[in-house]
């Protein structure tokens, strides 16, 4: 979908060396996050999702906000349509946090995280 979405733009997006700058930093991003494997992969994705789908809609400019289907929509809504994805996506199947965090755990061996207030001392 993300990969379809940029395509798309990249079609309509002009050539401004900016718009290039942008479009392929954001296919780098999309490829390194395909690439991660396994809890790595979930986050990265849905990660990658979050900081690119902005991007696109503000290289489209307003009628990237137009939903798909809808008459004037840049890209036929698909930068719209991936926008409204990115934030339930880190959230389907458990935070991105909490995946952050198994992989701090699990992954590298670092300790739990402490979501306590700090002790108080005595007076």
């Amino acid at each position: 979908m993300l990969g379809e979405a940029v395509d798309r733009v990249a079609a309509v997006a002009g050539d401004e060396d900016s718009a290039r700058y942008r479009l392929g930093r954001a296919v780098a991003r999309m490829e390194a996050a395909a690439s991660a494997p396994e809890m790595f992969g979930r986050v990265a994705i849905a990660q990658t999702m979050r900081d690119v789908a902005p991007d696109l809609m503000d290289l489209l400019g307003t009628a990237a906000s137009l939903p798909v289907g809808a008459n004037g929509a840049a890209d036929d809504g698909a930068a719209e349509y991936i926008f409204r994805l990115a934030g339930p996506t880190g959230i389907y199947g458990g935070t991105l946090e909490v995946f952050r965090n198994m992989i701090a755990q699990h992954a590298l061996g670092l300790g739990r995280p402490s979501y306590s207030p700090p002790a108080k001392r005595p007076a």
